[in-house]
């Protein structure tokens, strides 16, 4: 519910600017944009051009937002200046020794310092874990599909040396559509993961979500339940390789994927066993719940004698989305449980919320979505408490989406009330919701990260998968 500023910057826009003056502004610009106690990352490459201006491209890596094109551009002396249509937001920067630009950014009404720094470096994030072959394993295309609405889905076996057969697995990943490498400003986290396992004797079948790279369908109206339907498919794909041990594969999925592992398993008896990383235990809203209260104390919004009326807001919120069926009448709702929430509150504190009436409109038609209202819906322990199969759940210690001690704690409770005594469950030190060693744990820190995947997790999930035979 946290209103974001800057959800849409400047990437690889191109333009050119008129060169007045003998500042060297030619070159790789790494920035850094102050937001508070955060900051975002800034790549600005400046060209000269046949005509004797600049030809200029720039990047904010870590919201993958592309093709906006500044205007109004100017240059006056050590000057420089331009306008994002659309965003309301202006830069003015001033070069300094041809080696930095001091500036600002405005939008919607704030200033942000803005500063870029020369650089001879390459400007690129660094993934020092993406797999570089030659690979001691072979790959696969291949394709499936989900009889249930007839979409094809398209994704990757890699499969170790050796005759076999070999203990499988399927990737599953989380909420928003990702490519089958789980690709998330930068990090590949399947495709590491997949590199890993195969080089360790289990074959690994990674997919792209339906309407991503090349599997077909449309995700829009899609939900949980139509991904797990996906996820089923690629199970029943992956166990009829030749080279697939039949009695030996599972499915491990990544914080939604970590609710539709279970939600498969809990019906589906072949499944041997599943990984979930960062799943949901509890409730879904009071998984959010418990998101908003993170995001609005890491910002110090609110006291801390105000949280519980907050919190009762967004809940609220969330049931009414949940509990009323017309969609129509749910958005009524959810409008008039804001609107009672903020009369007592100072309008710049709602303002710094996302409770203004504009970015409520443009939310409601979010929570409104089919994916949302289902998603909001989910109970992860109606199916956790039904999986027979072996189970190993593990969290971050320092996970800000998923919090560890919460669902750890229900995932545990869950599978003892369904009688399942084959499982375990691992808070690992020092990790984020991605797996990353991590200061914070706040998403702001992902792409901040070099990290992809910790090791010692993906050791300890080849382990515990090999160990079951």
């Amino acid at each position: 519910m946290k209103q974001i500023i800057l959800t849409a910057l400047l990437v690889l826009s191109t333009f050119c600017l008129k060169s007045q003056e003998a500042a060297d502004w030619t070159g790789n610009w790494k920035g850094s944009l102050v937001d508070g106690k955060k900051s975002i990352l800034f790549f600005m490459v400046i060209s000269n051009t046949d005509s004797a201006g600049y030809s200029i491209k720039m990047e904010v890596p870590e919201q993958g937002i592309k093709d906006i094109k500044p205007v109004d551009i100017s240059v006056e002396k050590e000057a420089l200046s331009f306008a994002v249509k659309g965003f309301r937001s202006k830069y003015k920067g001033v070069i300094k020794e041809n080696k930095v630009i001091d500036g600002v950014w405005f939008q919607s009404g704030k200033e942000f310092v803005l500063k870029f720094e020369k650089t001879e470096g390459e400007l690129v994030l660094k993934r020092p874990q993406n797999p570089v072959g030659p690979f001691p394993y072979t790959e696969e295309k291949v394709t499936f599909i989900n009889p249930d609405d007839d979409v094809k889905l398209s994704g990757t076996i890699t499969i170790p040396q050796g005759k076999g057969p070999f203990p499988a697995v399927v990737l599953v990943s989380g909420s928003g559509q990702q490519n089958r490498d789980c690709e998330i400003l930068g990090h590949k986290s399947f495709w590491v993961l997949a590199d890993y396992l195969s080089r360790n004797g289990i074959i690994v079948l990674r997919y792209d979500d339906r309407g991503v790279g090349e599997s077909g369908g449309n995700p829009v109206s899609a939900t949980t339940q139509v991904f797990a339907m996906d996820a089923t498919a690629a199970f029943f794909a992956l166990r009829k390789h030749p080279l697939v041990d039949k009695e030996h594969v599972g499915i491990m999925g990544h914080s939604e994927g970590g609710i539709i592992a279970p939600m498969i398993a809990s019906k589906k008896k072949e499944v041997a066993f599943i990984v979930l990383l960062a799943g949901p235990g509890i409730d879904v809203i009071d998984l959010m719940v418990i998101q908003n209260r993170k995001i609005v104390e890491q910002d110090s919004l609110l006291k801390e004698e105000q949280m519980p009326a907050f919190e009762n807001t967004i809940r609220n919120v969330f049931r009414a989305v949940v509990d009323i069926k017309d969609p129509t009448a749910s958005g009524k709702k959810v409008m008039e449980i804001y609107k009672n929430y903020t009369a007592g509150l100072d309008s710049t504190v709602a303002e710094k919320l996302g409770f203004s009436e504009k970015n409520l409109r443009m939310q409601l038609i979010s929570i409104m979505s089919p994916w949302y209202r289902y998603f909001l819906s989910i109970e992860p322990s109606a199916y956790l408490k039904k999986v027979r199969c072996p189970v190993l759940a593990l969290n971050g210690e320092k996970d800000s989406q998923v919090t560890p001690d919460e669902n750890l704690k229900a995932i545990r409770e869950a599978l003892e009330k369904g009688k399942n005594k084959n499982f375990e469950i691992v808070k690992v030190p020092e990790l984020n919701h991605l797996f990353q060693h991590a200061v914070t744990g706040l998403p702001d820190e992902y792409a901040k990260i070099e990290e992809t995947f910790s090791p010692e997790v993906m050791e300890m999930i080849g382990k515990w998968i090999k160990d079951l035979k």
